[in-house]
């Protein structure tokens, strides 16, 4: 039955807590993961949940007794009309005036480096010191401690999590190819580290017109692929729904 088989060599395994744990081990060691399935299957759900685990307390042992920080998971759904370097880039955005209703340039911040530090003068990035001599900026989150006080933390690791990363334009994917290889992005001209671990969902290629391949390069790019078969109506109950179906009920 479907509710037993979590995991079939040929048809891969099926969204539950199981599969949620696993994923978030290969998070926490650092491996990029790819999830593979088609719609319905819960990729997205496995994805977010795997990473939300990391960010309680109670599964710190997982990450180095170190919780991911919420404020610095990224996310972004396949758009073929971001820019090449979307993530790694700032850019001039146009933003409506709330009180003349003017259109105003404004500098959209890398998503990426939305937690950097920067020079207040210059606006360049601000690096730690570091022996072997590579660039590794200085990432911190502010936030309420839930007492009305600010705290500070370092920023260890970045998740960018990437929901149906094949429908993203080809140049968007070849970007990705040294952050997933080295964790290095390009910014303003120069190579920098970045802490970042990738999370990403895809259709199976020619599963419709729109689910297409992803390149050889960027496939082996990633530690761990995972295959996901269409939920059965336990785990679709029981895992997927569950929450929508509370809310409903309540």
């Amino acid at each position: 039955a479907l509710e037993s088989l979590k995991h079939d060599p040929i048809l891969g395994h099926q969204t539950g807590q199981q599969l949620i744990s696993n994923v978030a081990a290969d998070i926490a060691v650092e491996n990029h993961v790819l999830l593979i399935g088609p719609r319905g299957c819960g990729k997205s759900y496995v994805a977010r949940r795997a990473i939300e685990k990391l960010e309680r307390p109670a599964f710190s042992e997982l990450n180095e007794g170190m919780p991911l920080i919420s404020e610095a998971r990224l996310s972004a759904q396949g758009n073929k009309e971001f820019p090449r370097d979307y993530f790694f880039e700032p850019e001039y955005q146009f933003v409506k005036d709330n009180k003349s209703g003017e259109l105003k340039p404004e500098i959209r911040p890398a998503p990426l480096f939305r937690s950097a530090e920067f020079d207040r003068e210059s606006g360049a990035l601000l690096y730690e010191e570091r022996m072997d001599g590579l660039k590794k900026p200085i990432f911190r989150i502010t936030r309420n401690d839930g007492k009305r006080n600010q705290k500070t933390e370092s920023v260890n690791r970045i998740v960018l999590f990437l929901d149906e990363i094949n429908r993203f334009n080809d140049g968007v994917l070849d970007s990705l190819l040294l952050l997933l290889e080295e964790r290095k992005a390009i910014y303003r001209g120069e190579e920098v580290d970045v802490p970042v671990t990738v999370v990403a969902t895809m259709n199976p290629p020619g599963y419709d017109a729109s689910a297409r391949s992803l390149s050889p390069p960027l496939l082996a790019r990633f530690t761990t692929t995972r295959r996901l078969f269409t939920a059965g109506f336990p785990a679709l109950v029981k895992e997927i729904l569950s929450e929508h179906l509370a809310v409903l009920v309540a």
